[in-house]
């Protein structure tokens, strides 16, 4: 993490020149959706920074540079941490979490799945549950 410091009027300007969200954009976390934004926006909000043209940023006088740097730094995490809602990490957590429970559960699955449709068109599935001599659809209904 890098801080830029530039002299302001009456003080200081401190920013991340824009590294943070630029990252993020780059590592496929999309911070158009209305709840990242919010995330993003409460964050802001609770150390004091701004945002212009991606770049966070916060004003600082000499008196309080110490506190309003601590500020950007753990905005900066804070931010960076949106990582963790990016789409393949959660679809990632997602799977993993789909295969827990059938684990737990005892039900046998099958990962990866390729069928041909009538249609002549290729259909990829995460899980595909088998049928069983034991196990009917009337235990999932029961089950869930």
């Amino acid at each position: 993490m890098q801080i830029y410091v530039k002299r302001d009027n009456d003080g200081f300007v401190l920013t991340d020149d824009g590294y943070i969200i630029s990252d993020l954009q780059i590592s496929g976390c999309n911070l158009e959706g209305e709840t990242r934004k919010n995330l993003l926006q409460q964050t802001i909000n609770g150390f004091g920074i701004h945002i212009k043209e991606g770049a966070l940023f916060i004003h600082a006088t000499a008196d309080n540079f110490a506190l309003k740097k601590h500020n950007l730094v753990q905005a900066m995490l804070a931010i960076n941490d949106l990582f963790y809602t990016a789409t393949s990490i959660v679809k990632n957590l997602f799977f993993e979490d789909v295969q827990s429970w059938l684990n737990m559960h005892n039900i046998r699955y099958i990962t990866g799945a390729k069928f041909t449709g009538k249609s002549g068109y290729d259909h990829m599935f995460d899980f595909v549950i088998p049928a069983s001599q034991k196990i009917s659809g009337t235990y999932f209904r029961n089950h869930q």
